[in-house]
């Protein structure tokens, strides 16, 4: 296994650290291990950028760690108009990165690299090898403040038929992918500056120097690190953090298997966790009511990289006193008076006061001691527990005990998984599939927020399938769908006020899927503007193919909901996820939606002055339908 790694940095036009930057992280990358291909100055020219990226693909090869990064401006460029043929829009901006001869740019020769050029070479790169981090300082947002120290990495006047023309000539010599993820690229980590239409800046530091202020952060967090393996998302809930707790309107995004080891190969095992942070004296976790958190529950904020809760090294402990949409007032208990905490520090839930699930056992002739251990589970578990005699409360799902099979069934009757050995070991297995099936019934229970957290119902919610190209929607009753049907989600904003959606997929068996991966705090929808899920980025609409999961028994049809969850504000609920939905399709070749995507997605900063202490706004859509299941041999 090699290590390559792809540093740029160009410094266009007002910015000053980016060459600080670049060869920042180049030589943490080196000293890592790294073959490094620095490209600054002369190096970063559009020429030179790609011709570095080409032979970054060209050296690689499967299991190598593969590293991009860039650091300088962003640019976007509105589309002015629909597609003439009448089919929907498929972006409404057009972004791309801005090179160190991008001032040479004219009509027929423009210098930027787009996010479909990007999104070709990604899709060669991860073809070659799944080991691929993107790292990108930039945005795409116009400039919000341009206070002493400050500068946005943000270029936005560029003449939108340059960009258009020089589209359709990449198009026209096949340089476009011919086919992109829906959603993002399960084999490419992606850091990105911002959030969907927030200005990533660089700031005088107090070291007297100029500095992204991502990459600032990144470099922090992994000397913090040193050589204990960190997953990149516990490096970016801390990156995020600190970049907010100096600019609370940049939001660092994080996408892709975020369980694996910054700049390194595995993954790293970890419980869900929160980030800390601090404001005026006062304590926060970032989780709220959308991601489950009750008052009572308590939490363990650990050391920086921690990935579960251990007591013996423990900072403080946590408990919620107050818990709003997306974040929650916590209490510390700590002995050491003088301990100061920073922001981002993980926090792991170490006891919950939520509702738990009343589950029936039933003993068809197993051993004693199995029925004792699997009843000593339910008890402990934060999210299930065994009914009670002469309960009232329905029973999210049965589990008959036999003398050679465990097997767990839902509320209908129909199997959530195949049938497990009665034996010790697989008691464990029940009672994580038990919690599978909690977590899916909350989160089909969920509501819109309440008084302050009310969000006036401006969204249109249309659904349905796509046949070729185009969509059927869907209404009324609930419909029973086959598997390979793709479906499709639009979601249209009618209020006056730009919002942030969250779609989720709960699939047969239970298992919830973020289906907005490539903007993983909610696709930003503008006031008249729309989102869809199932869109190509540069593509038709081709929905999301339905299928069903080998780890349930095909049975009976079974129930599948989607859940559009829509806010004023990001909201990170990757928390809500239990894992992959449905085994992915074979493919020759990988390929990635857009990466500059993930940066900004348009409109003016001065619309996100919003107070730290507003509540966050939200409402929930649900919709359901019965998926059929697939005629399959079923094992005994």
């Amino acid at each position: 296994m090699a290590r390559r790694a792809l540093v740029i940095g160009s410094q266009t036009y007002d910015l000053k650290g980016v060459v600080s930057d670049a060869r920042g992280l180049g030589s943490v990358l080196e000293a890592r291990g790294f073959e490094v291909d620095l490209r600054v100055g002369q190096d970063a020219t559009r020429e030179g950028i790609l011709e570095g990226y080409h032979r970054l693909i060209r050296s690689c090869s499967a299991g190598d760690c593969a590293v991009v990064y860039f650091s300088g401006h962003g640019g976007r460029v509105r589309d002015p108009g629909y597609r003439p043929d009448g089919r929907p829009r498929l972006s409404s901006h057009e972004q791309f990165i801005v090179p160190e001869d991008f001032q040479f740019s004219r009509e027929g020769d423009f210098r930027g690299i787009t996010a479909l050029e990007l999104s070709a070479l990604q899709a060669r790169l991860t073809a070659l090898t799944r080991e691929v981090t993107v790292i990108l300082d930039c945005c795409f947002a116009a400039c919000m403040s341009r206070a002493p120290g400050i500068r946005a990495k943000a270029l936005s006047d560029t003449p939108y038929g340059w960009i258009a023309s020089h589209l359709e000539s990449l198009r026209e010599r096949g340089v476009a992918p011919a086919s992109l993820h829906v959603e993002g690229n399960p084999h490419a980590v992606r850091m990105v500056a911002a959030g969907v239409d927030e200005t990533a800046f660089e700031y005088l530091t107090a070291r007297g120097v100029w500095a992204g202020a991502m990459t600032d952060a990144l470099l922090a967090a992994l000397d913090e690190a040193g050589p204990l393996p960190a997953s990149w998302e516990l490096l970016g809930r801390r990156v995020r953090e600190r970049v907010s707790s100096m600019f609370p309107f940049q939001r660092p995004e994080l996408e892709g298997p975020v369980q694996r080891i910054a700049l390194a190969p595995g993954e790293a095992a970890s419980a869900p966790g929160l980030p800390y942070f601090g404001r005026e004296g006062r304590h926060f976790l970032r989780g709220g009511r959308l991601h489950g958190v009750n008052v009572g529950d308590e939490f363990l904020v650990m050391p920086f990289p921690a990935s579960r809760a251990d007591p013996a090294h423990g900072l403080a402990r946590a408990s919620v006193i107050h818990v709003d949409a997306g974040s929650c007032e916590v209490r510390l208990e700590t002995s050491n008076r003088t301990l100061e905490l920073t922001p981002g520090l993980p926090a792991f839930l170490v006891r919950a006061t939520g509702r738990k699930r009343s589950v029936q056992v039933i003993d068809d002739g197993a051993e004693g001691s199995l029925a004792g251990a699997l009843r000593i589970r339910l008890e402990t578990s934060g999210l299930v527990r065994p009914a009670s005699e002469g309960g009232g409360d329905p029973s999210l799902a049965t589990v008959s005990l036999g003398t050679s099979f465990i097997e767990v069934r839902d509320r209908d009757g129909c199997r959530v998984a195949y049938p497990l050995q009665a034996e010790a070991g697989s008691v464990g297995q029940v009672v994580r599939e038990l919690e599978t099936l909690a977590r899916a019934q909350a989160l089909r229970e969920l509501e819109s927020g309440p008084g302050a957290d009310t969000l006036e119902d401006r969204m249109c919610v249309e659904w349905g399938v796509v046949e070729g190209s185009k969509p059927r929607r869907l209404s009324g009753e609930r419909r029973l769908l086959e598997p390979g049907e793709r479906v499709y989600v639009r979601l249209v904003n009618d209020g006056p006020e730009r919002l942030f959606a969250s779609v989720f997929d709960i699939g047969v068996g239970g298992r919830i899927t973020l289906l907005n991966r490539s903007q993983p705090s909610g696709m930003l929808i503008e006031s008249g503007g729309d989102a869809w899920v199932g869109m190509r980025y540069g593509q038709d609409l081709v929905g999301i193919e339905l299928r069903w999961p080998d780890a349930v028994p095909a049975d009976a049809p079974g129930l599948e909901s989607l859940v559009v969850i829509i806010s004023d504000r990001p909201q990170d609920l990757r928390l809500l996820e239990t894992g992959e939905l449905r085994p992915r399709a074979s493919s020759p070749r990988s390929q990635l939606q857009s990466l500059l995507k993930l940066i900004a997605w348009g409109g003016g900063r001065d619309l996100m002055l919003l107070e730290e202490d507003s509540p966050v706004r939200y409402m929930v859509r649900h919709l359901e339908f019965m998926l059929q299941c697939p005629k399959r041999p079923v094992p005994a």
